[in-house]
């Protein structure tokens, strides 16, 4: 959707969005500085800077998520990441396991919001790595072909599209 069709969002919405970039920026400066607040004055500007910026890069949306689903996707990302960590140290670790990698062309059946959550969650699938994602065409690269990965991914896929139902 162009930035001239999407709708004027209300005041609540906006200051939440704003809100919640500012404490996701201050928390990652409040990590990088190892919890000194000391000096505070100039990273509150760059801060506020950097929360004004993102808005204008990346403007707020109104997600309708599927608590529910949500829910039980949760326990299903943590298992799939466990496993997909798993994975990369036993390749690390055995790196006479074989691979048969292939660069592989989706159609994403998803919408926007979702189909963008999938292009990150991917990632974190075992042996699978988003390298290209432009509207409902999505190209991934995976280690093994001769895992069940496509099916995990079409799995991913039907689980993201209730996330937003």
């Amino acid at each position: 959707m162009s930035q001239h069709a999407r709708k004027r969002l209300s005041w609540t919405t906006e200051a939440t969005s704003f809100a919640l970039r500012f404490v996701v920026f201050f928390a990652a400066w409040w990590i990088m500085a190892e919890g000194r607040l000391s000096e505070y004055t100039l990273p509150f500007v760059f801060i506020l800077i950097a929360t004004a910026s993102s808005r204008g890069l990346c403007p707020p949306r109104v997600w309708r998520w599927n608590a529910l689903a949500v829910v039980r996707f949760i326990p299903w990302f943590l298992w799939n990441s466990f496993l997909g960590g798993l994975d990369v140290a036993l390749r690390a670790f055995r790196p006479s396991m074989p691979l048969k990698p292939e660069i592989v062309d989706l159609d994403v059946e998803v919408s926007e919001k979702p189909g963008l959550l999938m292009a990150w969650v991917v990632s974190l699938l075992p042996g699978t790595a988003c390298i290209y994602l432009e509207g409902k065409k999505m190209r991934i690269h995976v280690l093994d072909t001769r895992k069940s990965t496509m099916d995990k991914t079409r799995d991913l896929e039907r689980r993201l599209g209730k996330l937003c139902e």
